[in-house]
């Protein structure tokens, strides 16, 4: 019998999605070249079938749906931390019967293996179905709301959840993770509590070759009148990993090094200013664009930074302290690549020309292959299909 996957995503912004499908590509490609099974491949998420089409390089069915919400968040930047607590509160109260339907679910769809990009509620559920299943956590949520509450503890009072309550959540989060029979955790990754796991390089494609001039078809396509007769401009890639955060790039540097800037972002940001072009995925995919811009405006997440170096991009970032997984991400990018950090209110006033300069004037970077994607796929081909 072909087996069955089931891949769960966390729809907490995009970078699970990026960090997981060159794994899932990988796999395939081992199973093309017969050194892994063939498998059917049902993707669980609320992320949409496009969306996941442009990463995930196989045939696959949708199971529209979500079984983790992460963290509530405000926007990008800032974690709703009473309201994330309220949410696990409510999840948990009727865990039981969470696991038991979506256990059901499982069977309904005839899934015979799982691999779980980070929602645990699927893990305990697999676990109940008798469902073989993995992980991919570079962050795990028992740790980040663990981390979070840490961090502010008056959250508990004010969601009205006793330190007790907050314990057992967290043992059930922590028992689903366990229940994997392996956690691969690629790097820049948290530290974990209380399970084991196996690191890998990054995971991250192959970046495309640069295709400046694709890129720059596409901008004059949109600012033309703007750009005159020059293309010899800035292209900066601005986005904040699917998590909207309202910035106005009305106020950010027209000019560095004595060369025009253009942002390139969410078409909902770009609004009617003259230097930003809102991006078309539909005409130019999201690698495409990294890989042939000059650098790139972002916050710490996992797929922003791992991509941007995969591409060989200088970063600058906005500060996101209160992130338990910035940290770790931050440490990476100052070891792997050219990033420099700037703060919410430099990015909101536009003071950040100095900053853009200096990245720019640094030496370049090469595009790098890091092999992550490549273990994974091997561990997962031998501990869920047995190959």
């Amino acid at each position: 019998m072909t087996p069955h996957l089931m891949l769960a995503i966390s729809s907490h912004g995009f970078g699970h999605l990026a960090q997981v499908a060159p794994v899932i590509n990988a796999l395939q490609n081992l199973s093309t070249q017969q050194a892994a099974a063939e498998f059917d491949l049902t993707i669980r998420t609320s992320l949409s079938k496009q969306q996941i089409a442009w990463r995930v390089h196989r045939d696959f069915q949708l199971d529209p749906g979500s079984d983790d919400f992460g963290m509530v968040m405000h926007d990008a930047l800032r974690v709703d931390l009473v309201q994330s607590l309220r949410c696990y509160a409510d999840l948990h109260k009727h865990w039981a019967a969470h696991v038991d339907s979506l256990a059901g679910h499982l069977k309904s769809r005839g899934i015979t293996h799982l691999l779980a990009d980070t929602p645990y509620l699927t893990l305990a559920a697999a676990q109940a179905a008798n469902i073989p299943s993995a992980a991919i956590c570079s962050l795990n949520w028992a740790d980040i709301l663990e981390r979070c509450v840490r961090a502010s503890p008056q959250a508990l009072q004010a969601a009205e959840i006793s330190s007790h309550a907050l314990d057992a959540i967290l043992t059930q989060m922590r028992d689903a993770y366990t229940s994997a029979a392996i956690v691969i955790r690629p790097e820049p990754a948290i530290e974990t509590t209380g399970f084991e796991t196996v690191t890998t390089e990054p995971l991250v494609e192959m970046p495309p070759e640069p295709n400046r001039t694709c890129l720059m078809e596409f901008v004059r396509s949109q600012i033309g009148d703007y750009l005159g007769d020059h293309d010899d401009c800035l292209i900066v890639l601005t986005s904040m990993g699917g998590i909207g955060l309202a910035l106005h790039p009305a106020k950010w540097p027209t000019e560095c090094l004595g060369r025009k800037v253009i942002y390139l972002t969410d078409p909902a940001v770009a609004g009617q200013c003259p230097h930003a072009v809102g991006f078309n995925l539909e005409k130019l995919g999201f690698s495409q664009m990294m890989t042939s811009c000059d650098a790139v405006l972002t916050k710490p997440g996992y797929g922003m930074f791992v991509e941007s170096r995969a591409c060989g991009k200088p970063m600058l970032y906005i500060a996101r302290d209160d992130w338990p997984e910035s940290a770790c991400l931050e440490t990476w990018a100052a070891m792997h690549t050219i990033a420099r950090k700037l703060s919410l209110e430099q990015v909101v006033r536009g003071e950040f020309s100095h900053e853009l300069a200096k990245l720019l004037e640094s030496p370049k970077l090469n595009r790098q292959h890091f092999t992550g994607a490549d273990t994974a796929a091997q561990v997962l081909s031998k501990q869920l299909f047995g190959l």
